[in-house]
């Protein structure tokens, strides 16, 4: 899914990333209001909004969450599995 997105494996891509992040669920639509401006933004998904049952889009993975910077994630360990062709 990855190279599918234009990733390389190993290669860190942050346009790539954040494409990864909308194709498996894992970013939303936030809406925000200060006084009489308001806007949408797509941003990180909350670890409380991520979807843990078998409807959960395709390469939807396991997510190590931390709410404020994003995390670590245990998609980089299987990437870096299959780059070593650990099985």
């Amino acid at each position: 899914m990855w190279q599918s997105l234009g990733g390389k494996p190993g290669v860190f891509n942050e346009k790539t990333w954040f494409n990864f992040g909308e194709r498996v669920g894992w970013r939303t639509t936030r809406h925000h209001q200060i006084l009489f401006a308001t806007w949408t933004s797509r941003e990180w998904s909350y670890y409380s909004q991520i979807n843990f049952n078998q409807n959960a889009p395709e390469g939807h993975l396991p997510r190590l969450w931390d709410e404020w910077r994003g995390g670590v994630e245990v998609g980089l360990i299987a990437l870096r599995l299959e780059i070593c062709n650990i099985s």
